[in-house]
């Protein structure tokens, strides 16, 4: 019973004992019984003596005015200050952040401190090699032996980085990958998206297009996700689905090639049957869908995503694949390496050492892309073009492969634009029905239409894949 509930009894109580009381005590007369009180408990009788009656209260109005804080004079408040180091003062929440040196992430007071930088001063003029990395929790920079991980394990990206072996051995990574996953850990932040055309040169220089790709903005992301260290294959997708064909245009490229033309709604089927084979609850209730003979073509009305917590197989969302592709780089590529120039197909020895893209995607066989009007006013792409087999080319500091090239791959969050301001968790949309962002550039990107902080929105259904060239990785 709950607290008022109780007291309503405890006057409900009273109040009977009161009228049997009276009801039952010397209340004969020789003339008749006593009159009895009414439902207002007062006698019948218009000549009895009643006791005097105290006046009510007047109701207490609340003097909060302009305040947002503090009493409201009638024992309650005008408003609670939201940020961990705000209070009220006068009725104003004042906040004073807190971003002492050599701290990091947010500022107690809704802000971010002064990003992360860390990485190898000394790194050759044409990269950057700086990560913006923070762990919320110590409220620190993550150094270079949690982001790469042990010295045995290092890719030639993080060799290159000089780490302390020792230091490296000892340190909990921030992302591991073992049997084709990789667990990135939570309670970090990074800064996310990239310059625009006018500002940054690391990018391409003034006037590269890049859409609602900025502005770069602090996220941070509270849960730990896990996230395939390839793209899907063929292989993969008939294992799954047992259909008799996978979603490719280029079948002749084998079956170690990323899927390359499903819908969004494929994706989701997929990630939904993954689950439903290891025993998890699928993530996502697609409502409205056809039943293409090929066992994919999926279009529905929309899918309602069931949330980040679902436990199953899911897409990342646009911020985790950008935290697991670039490692928080504040450069173009993963590799911390950054581009002088407008974008065009010049084979630039950065970019080919993680991906293939329109610089060097060359292949022979039957159903290739004609890439030669790909390129600008620089080197063009090549006659024949497509994707290759996944894991060919340098992993980025996390261990992950093919985050850029290759083909496009799919994210869970809706298309609109960046803003400014700290972000926290952003991207989980739980009803899909428009445009998603794509991520990761492919086999026909020109150099910086493959960076890292690059998004464009695609369409859900067939049409917006029909020319191949979009993957995914749950």
């Amino acid at each position: 019973m709950t607290r008022i509930a109780m007291v309503r009894a405890g006057l409900a109580v009273t109040l009977a004992v009161h009228v049997i009381a009276t009801a039952t005590g010397c209340g004969r007369s020789g003339s008749g019984e006593e009159p009895m009180p009414d439902e207002t408990g007062r006698p019948d009788d218009p000549g009895s003596e009643l006791e005097p009656q105290a006046d009510s209260a007047p109701p207490c109005v609340e003097e909060c005015g302009d305040w947002t804080c503090g009493p409201d004079g009638c024992g309650g408040s005008c408003g609670e200050c939201s940020f961990p180091r705000s209070e009220c003062v006068a009725g104003t929440c004042v906040c004073e952040p807190s971003c002492a040196v050599g701290e990091c992430g947010q500022d107690g007071c809704g802000g971010y401190c002064p990003p992360c930088h860390t990485g190898d001063p000394k790194a050759p003029w044409s990269c950057d090699q700086h990560w913006t990395l923070c762990d919320e929790t110590t409220r620190t920079c993550v150094p270079m032996e949690r982001i790469c991980g042990p010295c045995s394990d290092a890719s030639s990206l993080c060799d290159r980085q000089k780490l302390d072996c020792e230091a490296a051995e000892a340190a909990v990574p921030l992302a591991d990958c073992s049997g084709g996953w990789c667990r990135v850990q939570g309670g970090v932040s990074f800064v996310m998206g990239g310059p625009d055309g006018g500002e940054g040169k690391e990018w391409g220089g003034p006037g590269v297009n890049y859409e609602n790709s900025y502005p770069r903005h602090p996220v941070v992301l509270t849960r730990g996700f896990e996230i395939m260290q390839t793209e899907v294959t063929t292989k993969a997708w008939l294992e799954v689905m047992g259909t008799a064909t996978a979603p490719t245009r280029y079948p002749a490229c084998g079956s170690d090639c990323p899927v390359s033309m499903g819908t969004f709604f494929d994706v989701l089927a997929f990630a939904n049957r993954a689950s439903q084979k290891s025993g998890y609850k699928p993530c996502y209730v697609l409502e409205g869908c056809n039943s293409p003979a090929e066992g994919w073509k999926l279009e529905c009305e929309r899918a309602i995503f069931v949330g980040p917590d679902c436990g199953g197989y899911r897409l990342p969302s646009e911020a985790e694949f950008e935290l697991a592709a670039g490692a928080g780089v504040t450069s173009c590529f993963p590799n911390g390496c950054a581009l002088w120039g407008l974008a065009n197909c010049a084979p630039e020895e950065d970019v080919s050492k993680m991906a293939w893209f329109c610089g060097n995607s060359a292949v022979g066989y039957e159903g290739c892309k004609d890439c030669s009007s790909i390129g600008g006013t620089g080197p063009r792409g090549p006659p024949c073009c497509g994707p290759h087999p996944v894991g060919q080319k340098e992993p980025n500091a996390f261990g992950l492969l093919d985050v850029i090239g290759n083909v496009v791959e799919f994210t869970g969050t809706l298309k609109a634009d960046h803003h400014e301001g700290l972000a926290v968790d952003p991207g989980f949309d739980t009803v899909i029905n428009q445009p998603v962002i794509w991520k990761g550039g492919s086999y026909s990107s020109t150099d910086t239409n493959a960076c890292v902080g690059r998004r464009n929105g695609i369409r859900l259904d067939f049409e917006g894949v029909d020319a191949g060239g979009v993957g995914f990785r749950p």
